[in-house]
């Protein structure tokens, strides 16, 4: 069941069961429904709903597995203690206050740092000091493997100034929630061929540092969410021929121009614009023909339009929650009928069961919609009888049916 939380009119949808009572209305002979909700008791339901997307991720989580490797070293390696690389100084007292080291099972060395960030120019200037101190005792350490992971949080670095980290072989940056509002096109120089990932999510960048990007032929993962870019120019990341993964979630209304994903189309597999302010889907997706996981989830998406999917070639998992979706056209799934094995419409605005839509999805096996407040979803646990063209063929609906004196959804397979 719906629920109308919104000032917009959004609606939030829950794991609710539907209790309907009908009301016959007499000017049109028809039943309407009065509806009212309680929490869905069907645990296995709300487990497979949560879960839906988790099959078509797996080639996605393969793109990031490297950073999840270096984080579980990482945090294992501090419960025993490693010092940090450099040498105790006065000049490094507040390093030593500030930072976490470890060493990986190659001898890198990751780096955890984390500052106030009030945001006050004290601890702006703080916090670049702190980024100056960093590189610079990195420096003298005079590392034989280089840096894995810097990692640096909370520490107001307003700018990313020109060879910030040169003289550094870095694996993994992350500079998050620090209020980097610029970034200068000579900031990673001296990591061409070093930097793989780059997250930059939580802070105050208006526009992609693409002039500086351009310069990391290797990276292949790229997080710009939270962020509060407007504007994504057209070849944007031209020069990122190994770029894999990319994240612009929770932005601002981000307009994409046409062309700004020109140069991915062999290489981007994981593309996330969850809560980017679209009003449709971009024109700038087509043709990525290795793109597989696509979230679109919590924008104002009002209608997929025909074609507009066309030449994602190896796509199996789109996430469409929480848009204002009212219908579905039959060809607005052109181009990936036959790839899509998992699909998520749940919180849009849909009131009738998009049959011919969905039937056109020949590969789909894990979808999950709500139709008129009824919730759908894929509750079979033989993989043989997962066939969503037949389970989609109203064999697993969720539809109002009687129960004593009231209406229920349920599906029409318990009967």
């Amino acid at each position: 069941m719906a629920t109308a939380d919104d000032a917009d009119g959004r609606h939030h949808y829950h794991h609710y069961e539907l209790s309907c009572t009908p009301t016959i209305t007499t000017t049109t002979t028809s039943t309407e429904w009065n509806c009212s909700s309680r929490m869905m008791r069907n645990k296995k339901a709300a487990r497979r709903v949560r879960g839906i997307m988790h099959h078509a991720e797996v080639d996605v989580v393969v793109v990031v597995v490297v950073v999840l490797l270096s984080a579980l070293s990482f945090l294992c390696c501090l419960a025993s203690g490693e010092p940090c690389p450099w040498a105790p100084s006065p000049a490094t007292a507040a390093l030593d206050a500030a930072c976490l080291c470890a060493l990986n099972a190659e001898d890198e060395v990751s780096v955890q740092c984390s500052g106030s960030g009030s945001g006050s120019s004290t601890t702006t200037t703080t916090g670049a000091l702190q980024l100056l101190a960093l590189v610079s005792a990195l420096k003298s350490a005079k590392l034989a493997k280089g840096v894995d992971l810097l990692y640096l949080n909370n520490s107001s670095v307003s700018v990313l100034e020109d060879d910030s980290f040169r003289g550094l072989r870095i694996r993994n940056i992350q500079l998050s929630n620090c209020g980097l509002v610029g970034v200068a096109s000579g900031a990673f120089d001296g990591l061409e061929d070093s930097l793989k990932n780059l997250n930059l999510q939580g802070n105050l960048l208006e526009r992609a540092p693409v002039d500086a990007l351009r310069r990391l032929r290797r990276l292949s993962l790229l997080d710009l969410s939270r962020n509060r870019i407007s504007v994504l120019p057209d070849d944007a990341f031209v020069a990122q021929s190994r770029l894999q993964t990319l994240k612009l979630a929770d932005n601002l209304d981000v307009t994409l121009a046409d062309h700004s994903l020109r140069g991915l189309e062999e290489t981007l597999k994981n593309l996330n614009l969850k809560g980017a302010g679209l009003r449709g889907v971009p024109k700038a997706l087509q043709n990525l023909s290795a793109l597989a996981f696509l979230d679109l989830a919590q924008n104002e998406i009002r209608q997929v339009e025909p074609g507009v999917l066309q030449g994602l070639d190896s796509l199996t998992a789109l996430n469409l929650e929480r848009n204002l979706l009212r219908t579905l056209a039959p060809a607005g799934f052109q181009g990936v009928a036959d790839t899509l094995s998992s699909l998520s419409l749940l919180n849009n605005l849909i009131d009738e069961y998009p049959g011919d839509a969905l039937r056109s999805l020949t590969e789909l096996r894990h979808a999950v919609l709500d139709v008129g407040g009824c919730m759908l979803y894929d509750d079979d646990e033989d993989e043989e009888e997962r066939a969503f063209p037949a389970v989609l063929n109203r064999s697993s609906v969720l539809e109002p049916v009687p129960v004593g004196n009231e209406m229920t959804c349920r599906s029409n397979r318990d009967e």
